[in-house]
């Protein structure tokens, strides 16, 4: 009777630590290490309408700065999804935010003004390549 109990702790322990092994793999691309060679940069002024901000397929990274009015932003080419001003990523008025082609990938990215209505955002965009 004790062999029996002993065998099944033993194999009780075993699936425990079985399953609680973790196999860590390295990830393919570590936010912050594409290299970078150029940039390109625009104004564009944004309003209640969506309009392109990026149409590029390869960059390292999206530098966005923003005017005195918050933008929003679909990072997507999926034709499904409209751009409202309470669906998107917001960046806030007066910023510069790095978008790192790693994290946010380097697809069609289309903005909307995200202030109050009737009010137009100007922002500065650049890529790095």
């Amino acid at each position: 009777m004790k062999k029996i109990i002993y065998c099944s702790l033993v194999v009780i322990l075993a699936l425990v630590v079985g399953f609680s092994w973790k196999d860590t793999k390295k990830a393919d691309a570590v936010a912050g290490q594409l290299s970078a060679s150029h940039a390109t940069s625009s104004t564009i002024t944004v309003s209640t309408a969506a309009v392109t901000a990026f149409a590029t397929s390869t960059c390292a990274a999206r530098i966005v700065t923003t005017n005195a009015q918050p933008v929003r932003f679909h990072f997507s080419d999926r034709d499904t999804f409209t751009l409202t001003t309470a669906i998107g990523h917001t960046q806030g008025a007066s910023t510069t935010v790095t978008y790192d082609a790693s994290v946010y990938g380097c697809g069609l990215w289309t903005v909307i003004s995200a202030g109050p209505a009737g009010t137009d955002a100007v922002s500065q965009v650049s890529e790095t390549h």
